[in-house]
């Protein structure tokens, strides 16, 4: 099976090498200058770029309500290739391509700012379309929270991501760094600064990926989570409370 977090390492380094902008010197996760979260109460417009079916559509917008029942937040199904959508999804990607851009950070983005290739048979679809729509809604990797105290063994990952891309990409100093950009803000703790609402570490998190024990040094390993945890949901109803929550 492939493995879900090198997949969308891999084709986010893509995206960086082949871009007309693509720079030379690492490029640092941005914390801390505006909250990611969108305002409790709002209305989000979600909008497909490509030309997925009906069902689909809707079947990945319904998926996602499941976080409603804890946020206080609306969706709202809008037009294809609307650009002032909150969040604009892609289908048309690989099956194992599924990423997001964190909470209200879609704004600055041109194209899309999700992207959904898990197909509607996968047995994994439903926790994708969750784990996708929580970093929508401004939830990080808890794989990356400070006290996972995760062992990643960094000079095996290297090699894994490079051999990829190696053969095509001219400028391997800029593949060099462009992975160590990528290990810093998809596998490694984010700090513990206070600039995020940090509950404690959640191993049963919908957003901790799946973690292979011949990527980490020792015997550590966690497995995809399916569900919603009690974590999760505790995050949504403090960060998206409900007028009666202010109230009591």
């Amino acid at each position: 099976m492939v493995d879900s977090l090198l997949a969308s390492s891999t084709y986010r380094l893509r995206k960086k090498l082949y871009s007309a902008h693509a720079q030379h010197t690492r490029r640092k996760r941005s914390v801390g200058v505006t909250s990611v979260f969108w305002s409790a109460g709002q209305t989000l417009r979600i909008s497909f770029l490509n030309g997925t079916c009906p069902w689909h559509k809707q079947t990945i917008v319904a998926t996602a309500c499941h976080w409603l029942r804890y946020a206080n937040l609306h969706f709202k199904l809008v037009n294809d290739g609307d650009s002032q959508a909150e969040i604009r999804i892609r289908t048309d990607v690989a099956e194992d391509i599924n990423y997001s851009v964190l909470g209200n950070q879609s704004l600055n983005e041109t194209d899309e700012s999700m992207a959904i290739g898990a197909k509607l048979s996968d047995p994994r679809f439903e926790a994708i379309v969750l784990h996708e729509f929580g970093h929508a809604l401004g939830m990080d990797h808890e794989h990356q929270h400070p006290h996972a105290n995760i062992p990643w063994d960094l000079a095996a990952l290297r090699p894994l991501l490079r051999e990829i891309l190696a053969k095509e990409v001219d400028d391997q100093e800029a593949l060099d760094d462009a992975i160590e950009d990528e290990l810093a803000t998809q596998f490694l703790p984010v700090p513990d600064d206070g600039t995020r609402l940090l509950l404690p570490y959640d191993r049963q998190s919908i957003m901790h990926y799946q973690v292979r024990q011949t990527h980490t040094v020792g015997n550590w390993k966690a497995r995809r989570n399916q569900v919603i945890s009690e974590k999760d949901k505790r995050f949504m109803r403090l960060v998206y409370p409900h007028p009666c929550q202010l109230r009591c």
